[in-house]
């Protein structure tokens, strides 16, 4: 999943910020976002970025991340997975690419270069 991350990365709900750090170490730009202050923390002092805010308000740079993850279950944040794929597609770069990781029985995968 991390070679389809193209940077700059926004990591959504991000937790103690695995996927940020593995991709900083890469080489590619990634920004965690959690709610959680001790994520954020956490995610911080291991080595990753992050911000302690929710999804749904301002965030960096929006309609410019070249990849919005959403992983670890995070597609239940907000309990409405539509408004949350709708406010990712308003962080998304045009050309960009949402990732999201979804049970393995409803797997539909599209992949746009």
């Amino acid at each position: 999943m991390l070679e389809r991350c193209n940077g700059p990365v926004l990591d959504v709900g991000c937790g103690p910020g695995r996927m940020c750090r593995a991709l900083l170490s890469r080489g590619v730009f990634a920004l965690g976002v959690d709610i959680t202050p001790r994520a954020v923390a956490l995610s911080c002092a291991l080595g990753g970025l992050a911000l302690r805010r929710s999804v749904f308000d301002q965030l960096p740079a929006e309609r410019g991340w070249k990849t919005v993850l959403l992983i670890d279950g995070n597609i239940g944040i907000g309990g409405d997975p539509h408004d949350l794929l709708r406010r990712c597609g308003e962080l998304v770069a045009p050309t960009g690419c949402l990732v999201v990781e979804v049970d393995s029985h409803d797997v539909e995968e599209g992949w746009r270069p």
